[in-house]
């Protein structure tokens, strides 16, 4: 973005023919001559920091997405491609944009300048597009959820992230070998608060280009920020309608689905037993996986919902700073020094807002985060800790162990044999051992006890470090456990198969799924239970498969056979 003499705003979308060369060579001299005052200090600052959030944030981003095998779904392969575009914005921004800020002027060279604009225009067509196909990707999904598989596959995302990273990198890097005079570079004359055109080239190169000074970059990327700004004004609002009527659909539904005021859980539960006992003993009640899969259909659906609410947080942040940029620059052609680095402000807060919403929204994104930073920190100070003693020689945990004529080797004890040039040791026990200068003894009890020195080191801090990043982390693990746990007592969690033999000899098979807590009072309810009196049909239990069900035959009497629970995998839950 740059402005001339007529306060004409030219960024992406602007042609080079309008520029006034003549003021940047008339304002150099001047500009060289200010000195950094304490506006520009904490503008630098502040823009810097953003840079840097967004850096570290998209790359913890990127590797819990490929840590944790996120990438099966399209949806994740797309938001992958899209932190690394966001990592590429941040090493523009805080490496080449706002140095400049505080130097006053650009110390990039030519070749870097070139080099810089060949990832910012990548990084940039990456966002564009990858918005554009994440509100897409939402849209279908909440419009034809039962058809999404159908029409979006994780093969089709990662054939079109290549694509794009390709076709657009190739592109870019044509335009700049060509010297279309389209580079970008921050502008002295609004004191490099932002970055535009032709401040690089001259005004000779500029008007000597194939193209008779045309901006092929405003020709390529005008249409493709258009059609992104009208994919986010159509796709947002259905998204959040839809959202919202799927949250006021599952309000009614818990209304509906709730139990009487005077009808306890205790009676539920009890109720529910009984029924089911007289199922299994009837033969009545075929269960199949109808409900099981109702059941992960429903988890699914939340985790969809997640998704769909953490995306279209991010695609609105985009929008309103595309809606804003347009408005102010090229509708109300605003040319303030304020107002130019607010778009330079609200510029590196979108590429760096991603993460924050996934990690924010996300719990268990954000449970992973943690404990891949506490491995990572682990990780470091087992480097750090194994690096310091391969410096000083020893790789003991008790330290440093002196042989006799001054070498050093590494022991694995505190003990070990005398020499006749350590006779001034300092513990000599029996049997000619010696202690090693790095452990004290001390005697407690009748025992000897050694301590070492090396707690104190680096990497023992860095252990502590780890294990409170550890234990921070602890609390939302075992909340999360809670839920679970909370969650499956309401839930298919157990099923078991009831064979029943009748008197005519036929076997009937039934599926029962259960609860834990009906599992238990079942149980507990058979082995309190008398013999049958009526000549009824003699129940038959196994663990599912038809596999040991002879072994469990109980033809002496006629009594319910407590049935063996075959719990059933977390997709249950």
């Amino acid at each position: 973005m740059s402005i001339n003499a007529d306060n004409e705003h030219f960024t992406s979308s602007n042609l080079f023919e309008h520029y006034d060369f003549s003021l940047i060579q008339n304002n150099n001299s001047l500009i060289n001559r200010e000195g950094t005052n304490i506006e520009d200090l904490v503008v630098f600052i502040a823009l810097e920091s953003l840079g840097t959030l967004a850096i570290t944030l998209n790359i913890c981003l990127c590797v819990v997405l490929l840590r944790h095998k996120y990438l099966h779904r399209a949806s994740f392969v797309l938001m992958l491609s899209l932190a690394l575009a966001d990592v590429l914005h941040g090493l523009v921004t805080t490496c080449f944009f706002y140095p400049p800020i505080l130097l006053r002027q650009s110390p990039v060279p030519s070749i870097g300048v070139k080099l810089f604009n060949i990832l910012d225009w990548t990084a940039w067509s990456i966002t564009l597009t990858h918005m554009s196909a994440i509100c897409l990707d939402r849209l279908l999904a909440i419009m034809m959820y039962s058809r999404y598989n159908q029409f979006i596959t994780v093969d089709r995302a990662r054939k079109f992230t290549i694509f794009c990273w390709t076709a657009f990198f190739a592109l870019n890097i044509s335009y700049i070998l060509a010297q279309f005079c389209c580079l970008i570079t921050p502008l002295r004359e609004i004191h490099f608060y932002t970055f535009g055109y032709g401040e690089f080239e001259s005004e000779a190169k500029l008007r000597e280009s194939p193209f008779g000074g045309a901006n092929l970059f405003k020709l390529t990327y005008t249409p493709i920020e258009l059609f992104t700004l009208t994919i986010l004004s159509i796709s947002n609002p259905i998204t959040l309608i839809q959202l919202y009527r799927r949250h006021k659909r599952k309000m009614a539904l818990r209304i509906q689905r709730a139990p009487p005021m005077g009808l306890g859980d205790a009676m539920l539960r009890r109720a529910s037993t009984m029924l089911l006992e007289v199922s299994m003993r009837m033969g009545s009640k075929h269960i199949n996986n109808n409900e099981v899969h109702h059941v992960a259909s429903r988890r699914a659906n939340r985790q969809q919902q997640r998704i769909l609410l953490q995306i279209s947080v991010v695609a609105i942040i985009f929008y309103l700073y595309m809606f804003a940029y347009y408005l102010l620059y090229h509708v109300l052609n605003v040319s303030n020094k304020w107002v130019v680095l607010f778009n330079s402000f609200f510029y590196s807060t979108t590429h760096m807002i991603n993460p924050v919403i996934y990690f924010s929204l996300n719990k268990d994104m954000r449970a992973q985060l943690i404990r891949t930073i506490s491995d990572f920190l682990h990780w470091l100070c087992c480097v750090a800790g194994d690096a310091r003693l391969h410096a000083a020689g020893a790789s003991s945990f008790y330290g440093r162990v002196k042989k006799g004529g001054g070498e050093s080797s590494s022991g694995g004890s505190p003990l070990r044999k005398s020499s006749a040039n350590e006779l001034n040791s300092s513990a000599q026990p029996g049997d000619g051992w010696t202690l090693s200068e790095n452990v004290f003894v001390q005697i407690f009890g009748g025992q000897l006890l050694f301590t070492s020195s090396y707690v104190n080191s680096p990497r023992d801090c860095w252990n502590r470090l780890s294990a409170f990043i550890y234990r921070q982390r602890q609390p939302l693990q075992e909340q999360q456990e809670k839920t679970k746990n909370n969650n499956s007592n309401n839930s298919i969690t157990a099923a078991a198969t009831t064979v029943i033999l009748n008197k005519d000899g036929n076997l009937k098979t039934s599926v029962v799924a259960l609860t834990p807590k009906m599992a238990e009072e079942i149980g507990l309810k058979n082995t309190k239970q008398n013999n049958f009196e009526e000549n009824s049909d003699t129940i038959i239990s196994s663990s599912g498969g038809g596999g040991g069900g002879g072994e469990n035959l109980n033809l002496n009497n006629n009594r319910l056979t407590p049935f063996k629970v075959h719990f059933v995998p977390n997709y249950f839950y």
